[in-house]
């Protein structure tokens, strides 16, 4: 009668599932979720007052996250995700290392392949790692969603999103390219990449490490990287050789289920 209870739903609400009650608190206490949807912060929810002197009760409730103040404001999204009705997660980043020792291939371009796991994902830059400083990297994607495998010689099925000057050398220093407008691979399917030099005189850094090619190199509950094809020549691409994995690292964000326009590209957030 003078609690506030918090209950669970399946489904997210919107269907038929079963609920679970979890939570009773008086005024003065407070629930914990700890590690808000993935955020590495906790949601505080804080009953300050409740009143059953009329029918029927209110209860005042303070929501926030760890870190913030009471009462937190209304979240918007950054413009740059003006066209999402739901803010996306992150930003987040999928590290899949460098090359160590006698580890590395240094070759003109890499194609490589990256997959969606549960959601939908907004890849916002590639950090890389060249072996000439002012050499003219580009970044490619498929223009479609699937995989590079095949598809390397046709450039009409490739798009550029990003064209980037390093400012480094091979000298164990990662170079980090935005992209012009981010990448949206959408839950479930794969995306083809390529990074590769401009200047025959310069090229991209991967592992020599690599098993079959698209078997995964890195994962985590989002992202999968897998390996892929190292190319010796521009557009149109020659003679590739496989298995190789990416030596970089992806940034990104989590499009969340109820995001608008989730499937069309929008600018690239500042790298941080």
């Amino acid at each position: 009668d003078d609690k506030v209870t918090i209950i669970q739903t399946g489904s997210d609400g919107t269907s038929y599932s079963q609920s679970y009650r979890i939570w009773d608190g008086v005024a003065g206490q407070s629930y914990i979720w700890s590690n808000w949807q993935g955020t590495g912060m906790d949601l505080i929810v804080q009953v300050t007052n409740i009143d059953i002197s009329s029918a029927p009760g209110t209860a005042s409730i303070n929501i926030a996250l760890s870190g913030t103040s009471f009462p937190t404001p209304v979240p918007t999204c950054s413009p740059v995700f003006s066209a999402y009705s739901v803010c996306p997660l992150g930003p987040f980043d999928l590290d899949a290392g460098f090359c160590s020792n006698n580890s590395c291939a240094v070759m003109r371009g890499l194609f490589f392949d990256v997959t969606a796991k549960t959601n939908d994902i907004l890849i916002t830059a590639l950090n890389y790692y060249s072996s000439l400083a002012g050499s003219d990297i580009e970044i490619w994607t498929m223009t479609s969603s699937g995989s590079h495998a095949g598809n390397q010689a046709n450039q009409g099925l490739w798009t550029k999103v990003a064209d980037h000057i390093s400012l480094t050398g091979f000298d164990f220093t990662e170079d980090s390219a935005p992209f012009d407008t981010g990448v949206t691979v959408t839950a479930g399917t794969t995306q083809g990449f390529l990074i590769i030099s401009v200047n025959e005189d310069a090229g991209v850094a991967a592992s020599n490490t690599g098993t079959a090619l698209g078997a995964i190199n890195i994962e985590d509950d989002y992202l999968q990287i897998k390996n892929g094809q190292m190319t010796s020549s521009y557009w149109p691409s020659g003679l590739t050789y496989y298995s190789y994995p990416l030596a970089g690292r992806f940034e990104y964000a989590v499009l969340q289920s109820s995001a608008a326009g989730s499937v069309t590209p929008v600018p690239a957030p500042a790298t941080p």
